[in-house]
């Protein structure tokens, strides 16, 4: 008997906000946030990061600014009535249609420099992303569930780790600022969670999210006109995709530049946090747990051509690859089942052309120079004390099982300057027995951190639950929740030592020390990333990996003060 994939409708993703009715007309591609599924292949769980926003469409941009920002209001409120409200009265309402909005005046960006602010910008005026909307918005992701609960292994191991440092006086209150950009609600919430609420080691965060994209003004400026009309052309085919109006070559393309406008999109989410930064010499930790790989596009358009009508071009192409017209029928469900082997023949069609336009020299350009655009905006931000952190996607699985490992690399992967983190199922107490996600991708990974099992999603209410109930915490997985893990770490570092720079701070995340390496694999990067051994390494860094591993173990036999006394002393702790 023939395999089957069993394929919902698909979800997909409007110009700058998050996943919306797919009749959009500017659709774009499945969501890549946590949790979701790719169109083509539902069955195979595909957490991780969100959508990388689209380049707005040229006929939209004299209003583009009021529609995005009345879109964004409603989806907002929309997302929040899940939950009911529960921040405390005396907190001032958020006006959800500042997010993302552009000051009344604009300020000079992308010229290497913070920037003289218009107003108050970035300290409480419209849209900046440091802003007392941003602030507030995390809050309100902070407190939309209830505590995980204490037996939770997650929260066990990290309230064996907090009690560590603090009998060691390391669990400092911290001065640093996390910023999480997002393009999804919900998605951008448990990033939150996880970099700083329950389970986190995070303490004293001043926290922003953004979950509407850069100014299109913004964006704009950053773009050559050729840039832009490839976005524009990518934008205005979704229509031409879904209905199967495109050849397998016009399929490659699209996703060619789709991979290049994810890369502009991340120079632009970076230069424009950058160009906000306040004038407070705090070290800022941002987290960009969305991204892109040729392996989820392919499944997109893979599906796409095995949906597409009956007599149009793309349906033609895959009959005549199969020497059949493509298997379809439909369940008690309504949910269209095609066969396994047959996806399979598609995407190996599909990924031989897109190998052919991302190898050829004027594709390699237009990626080089969006790549440089990127590490640009990373050395100038780390000029700045900005230290930015990004997920490493979660399409491995699938494309091994499409004997294409090779296209589960993000596409930012080896960004200089960027820290690509990849995740890791802990499998209990102890690190003998941790293991690289199966989902996790390949690529230039920087290191890698928890993603399996983390308590931080919302739950549904129970019917009935009264107004200001709180929702259930729900387990996550994906390469979204172990970045903002890893950004705990270097949060952690600098809480305990604020006189490391940024620099300092990512060369002490992948050091040997602070490390463990999970042996026969390379997807962990540098290794699994220690928390303990960032903080103490930050402390002082001349101790040895032997004298971390003997102070762990010194604390978990429960020693006396005095013993504890003499363990900081010899650690040089005093």
């Amino acid at each position: 008997m023939s395999s089957v994939l069993r394929l919902g409708r698909p979800q997909f993703i409007t110009p700058g906000t998050s996943t919306q009715d797919a009749t959009s007309a500017e659709s774009a591609t499945t969501s890549d946030a946590g949790g979701s599924q790719t169109a083509a292949e539902p069955d195979a769980e595909q957490p991780g990061p969100a959508q990388p926003r689209p380049q707005a469409s040229a006929r939209e941009r004299g209003s583009d600014q009021l529609q995005r920002s009345e879109h964004l209001r409603r989806q907002l409120q929309a997302a929040w009535q899940a939950t009911p409200e529960t921040l405390a009265p005396e907190t001032a309402p958020l006006d959800l249609s500042q997010l993302g909005q552009l000051p009344e005046q604009a300020r000079e960006v992308g010229q290497g420099g913070k920037g003289e602010p218009a107003g108050d910008v970035g300290a409480g005026g419209k849209g900046g992303v440091f802003s007392d909307a941003g602030r507030d918005y995390a809050q309100q992701a902070l407190s939309r569930t209830k505590p995980p609960a204490l037996h939770h292994p997650y929260m066990q191991q990290k309230a064996q780790e907090r009690a560590d440092l603090e009998r060691l006086g390391l669990m400092k209150p911290g001065t640093g600022r996390v910023h999480i950009d997002d393009g999804d609600p919900m998605h951008g919430g448990s990033v939150t969670r996880t970099a700083v609420g329950a389970t986190s080691l995070a303490q004293g965060a001043e926290t922003s999210l953004n979950v509407s994209g850069v100014p299109e003004e913004y964006r704009l400026s950053r773009r050559s006109p050729q840039q832009l009309a490839r976005g524009q052309a990518r934008i205005d085919g979704v229509g031409a995709e879904s209905q199967g109006k495109l050849t397998g070559d016009q399929y490659a393309q699209s996703i060619a530049n789709q991979l290049e406008g994810t890369l502009l999109d991340h120079g632009d989410a970076v230069g424009y946090a950058r160009s906000q930064l306040p004038e407070d010499s705090r070290d800022t930790f941002m987290n960009m747990s969305w991204g892109q790989t040729p392996e989820r596009l392919i499944n997109d358009r893979a599906g796409k051509m095995l949906m597409a009508p009956e007599g149009s071009v793309a349906y033609e192409e895959v009959t005549q690859l199969l020497g059949h017209p493509p298997t379809r029928d439909t369940d008690e469900n309504g949910h269209t089942k095609l066969k396994k082997e047959e996806f399979q023949a598609v995407h190996a069609h599909l990924a031989g052309k897109v190998d052919t336009v991302l190898q050829s020299p004027e594709q390699q350009a237009r990626m080089q120079t969006a790549r440089s655009a990127l590490e640009t905006e990373l050395k100038l931000g780390r000029e700045q004390g900005l230290l930015v952190f990004a997920s490493a996607g979660n399409e491995q699985a699938s494309a091994e099982r499409h004997g294409r490992p090779d296209l589960a690399v993000n596409v930012a992967s080896g960004a200089e300057g960027l820290i690509m983190v990849g995740a890791t199922d802990l499998n209990g107490p102890g690190t003998e027995d941790d293991r690289v996600a199966d989902f996790s991708n390949q690529g230039q990974v920087t290191l890698s951190a928890a993603g399996v099992g983390l308590p931080v999603g919302v739950g549904a209410l129970d019917e009935g639950a009264g107004i200001g109930a709180l929702a259930p915490t729900v387990d996550q997985d994906g390469t979204s929740m172990a970045s903002p893990v890893a950004l705990e770490a270097a949060y952690l570092a600098d809480a305990v030592n604020p006189d490391l720079g940024v620099n300092e701070i990512a060369a002490l995340l992948t050091d040997p020390r602070a490390v463990h390496d999970i042996a026969g694999t390379k997807r962990d990067g540098a290794g699994q990333v220690d928390h303990f051994a960032v903080a103490l390494l930050a402390a002082n860094p001349q101790l040895s990996r032997a004298q971390i591993d003997v102070a762990r173990a010194t604390l978990r036999n429960n020693p006396s003060d005095a013993q504890v006394a003499a363990l900081k002393t010899r650690l040089g702790l005093d």
